[in-house]
């Protein structure tokens, strides 16, 4: 059980050694929310009444508390000159300045927007190896914010996420180290339950324009620095958790009827019910399953589904419970595969269909699930080879031709200089 004892402190060597990646971060899983039973009922003229699936959002959990908004902000342009007591519960930021987050510094007055299309963003400046990483121009900015935590959160577990921090991300509460991490596209979560206390807490957190992580940035993009996605604290119940889910769905029967195979990390012990909707919210699958070591396998098979296309999408609701936990997921996927959403756990996806998972690291509503290809895939897949052998031959093809063009012309020429050097002789 991780406390303030336990946890592992950062040496702020973190940012340029390759072997640190984290610190207390949580395992990473497809994206969702968990909500309470009471989130998913209301009253009306004394009748309790489920809602309706599509209605329910994060953002009305009691379990929701979001980060988003105006911080303190510093801004350095040299990772030398950052300040290493921003996190300091007695700090005086009063002489500091403000940053919306999300909020990039470069689109906020703090350093300039860099395009780079093939090599790094300090390149000119700086030539070193990995994992070393330039002072000069790293920029450092540092963030402190004062929030409320509700009452109803007594007992809980709470979760910070962070959607997306370029380069890394330290997070300090109330003055003490809480995590860190790099992958700047890839949500960050921290246990934050043992540094919190009643009434006001102090969030802080420092990250760079680069870290050793951005030595696997050479790509064409726009390089821009600081807090890119929603933000938010969640609680949930400290002994009986969905962990994570991942949804497989697949073709049979000569791709007529569908298979969809659910796989779930559970922490307690409790029971999941899988619940299968149309498009109409008609009942077309159940399943019901008990995790054995912290693991839940479960299949669902539907007679004749509707085939996801582009031109024809079509979205399933697959309603998850966990003895009254209750999550809600958006699963994107191209075609060739299932979709579904999850009311336990509620996840929404295309429908039976083929093609490959379009996992999004963004909204914090998304389900990155790395759902299975059917086979029906890769018939499309020999297709395309087929077709890209076919263009093969025929750019060859003319390349040969302009190969011998090339020659008939240096012949032509050849025998046109050696006819004047014979006249002139």
């Amino acid at each position: 059980k991780m406390n303030k004892t336990t946890i592992q402190q950062p040496t702020f060597t973190e940012w340029h050694d390759l072997q640190v990646n984290e610190i207390n971060r949580l395992p990473l899983h497809t994206s969702f929310f968990t909500y309470p039973f009471a989130d998913m009922v209301y009253e009306e003229g004394g009748v309790v009444k489920s809602r309706n699936l599509s209605s329910v959002d994060k953002t009305m959990s009691q379990n929701f508390l979001s980060l988003d908004g105006i911080w303190k902000f510093k801004w350095v342009e040299n990772a030398d000159q950052r300040p290493t007591d921003f996190y300091l519960t007695n700090l005086d930021d009063s002489h500091w300045g403000t940053i919306p987050v999300p909020g990039n510094w470069e689109l906020n007055g703090y350093g300039q927007p860099e395009y780079v299309n093939i090599g790094f963003a300090w390149r000119g400046h700086f030539d070193e190896q990995p994992p070393a990483v330039p002072v000069k121009d790293n920029h450092v900015g540092s963030y402190r914010r004062q929030i409320d935590i509700p009452a109803n959160w007594d007992g809980k577990q709470v979760i910070a996420h962070f959607g997306s921090v370029t380069s890394n991300i330290y997070l300090y509460v109330n003055g003490q180290f809480a995590g860190y991490a790099e992958d700047g596209k890839v949500a960050a979560e921290f246990d934050i339950t043992p540094f919190l206390k009643k009434g006001k807490n102090l969030i802080a957190f420092q990250t760079f324009r680069w870290c050793d992580g951005s030595w696997c940035e050479d790509q064409d993009f726009w390089r821009l620095s600081g807090v890119a996605r929603e933000n938010y604290l969640y609680a949930r119940d400290a002994h009986l958790q969905l962990e994570d889910i991942r949804i497989t769905p697949d073709l049979v029967n000569n791709y007529k009827d569908g298979v969809l195979q659910v796989a779930a990390k559970v922490k307690g012990h409790g029971t999941l019910n899988l619940i299968l909707f149309d498009k109409d919210g008609k009942q077309v699958a159940t399943a019901v399953g008990v995790a054995k070591n912290g693991l839940a396998q479960l299949s669902m098979k539907v007679d004749n589904p509707h085939k996801w296309t582009a031109e024809t999408p079509y979205l399933y609701t697959l309603q998850v419970s966990l003895s009254g936990v209750t999550a809600i997921l958006k699963v994107y996927t191209p075609s060739r595969m299932m979709a579904a959403t999850s009311s336990g756990v509620f996840h929404r996806m295309p429908s039976f269909s083929s093609s490959s998972v379009k996992p999004r690291r963004a909204s914090s509503a998304s389900l990155a699930v790395m759902a299975g290809v059917p086979s029906s895939f890769f018939a499309s897949s020999k297709a395309f080879s087929m077709a890209a052998l076919y263009s093969s031959i025929v750019i060859m093809f003319l390349m040969s031709l302009c190969c011998l063009f090339l020659v008939t012309k240096i012949q032509f020429f050849y025998r046109r200089a050696k006819f004047f050097l014979i006249l002139f002789r």
